[in-house]
């Protein structure tokens, strides 16, 4: 009987490992037998038609400007309507017809870090700003990859201004700041794992390969279950 595809996410905190494990679960065999898409929302892939395009675009104006650009000077709605937008394309030009052509897709992340952040704003109306990713696609399977601010901080060399919390422009961004920040987004992630029903997966003390192996058993125990429940009664 040919698997049915999904659509599975990785999530967590800033540097808590998603995108490499992501990389790691490409290089395995566990997948080899059937058809899945890796999307990393970062990456540079080759443009090749339209989508791609304008992907790319959205990807630069979101993500690649320098870490320490006056992001708020283009105010919080600006990009709550710029993270809106690039989900929602991305939903509707790449995970909807990939799930639908029969292949599996594996994202190193979806919207959920950022509607964490948005409920660290005061100043932003949560409700109405999550109102905003209503269509967008929901991921089957969801593994949140729960690791300690003070242990991410040590892997990275620079921090940007929403690393650090600083959306509105009225603070330095250091180490300090971004370990504070990243332990309130720890705590709105845990929640709503707790909330949707997300798989907890602790990787403190776990090394790249260790995190990789498990997540991948959380997976077969995941699709074990709903392969029972996909089964027509007798």
């Amino acid at each position: 009987m040919k698997s049915r595809p999904f659509f599975f996410s990785l999530e967590g905190t800033d540097g808590s490992g998603k995108t490499t494990t992501l990389n790691m679960l490409r290089d395995t065999e566990a997948y080899s037998d059937e058809p899945v898409l890796f999307w990393e929302k970062k990456s540079n892939a080759p443009v090749n038609d339209y989508p791609s395009t304008h992907l790319a675009a959205l990807r630069d104006l979101i993500w690649n400007h320098p870490g320490d650009a006056p992001v708020h000077l283009l105010s919080e709605m600006h990009w709550m309507h710029l993270q809106a937008a690039w989900f929602h394309a991305v939903s509707h030009s790449r995970i909807r017809p990939a799930l639908d052509a029969g292949t599996t897709v594996f994202a190193d992340g979806w919207y959920y870090k950022f509607l964490a952040r948005v409920a660290l704003a005061p100043s932003l109306d949560f409700d109405r700003v999550a109102g905003f990713f209503d269509s967008v696609i929901e991921p089957d399977c969801v593994i949140l990859l729960d690791a300690d601010p003070e242990l991410t901080a040590t892997r990275k060399r620079t921090f940007t201004e929403i690393e650090g919390g600083n959306l509105q422009g009225n603070m330095e961004v250091s180490r300090q700041t971004f370990q504070h920040h990243q332990r309130e987004l720890r705590a709105n992630l845990l929640e709503m794992a707790d909330l949707r029903g997300w798989h907890v997966l602790p990787v403190a003390e776990q090394t790249r390969e260790q995190v990789c192996a498990q997540v991948l058993d959380v997976l077969a125990e995941w699709k074990r279950g709903r392969n029972l429940t996909l089964q027509p009664s007798p």
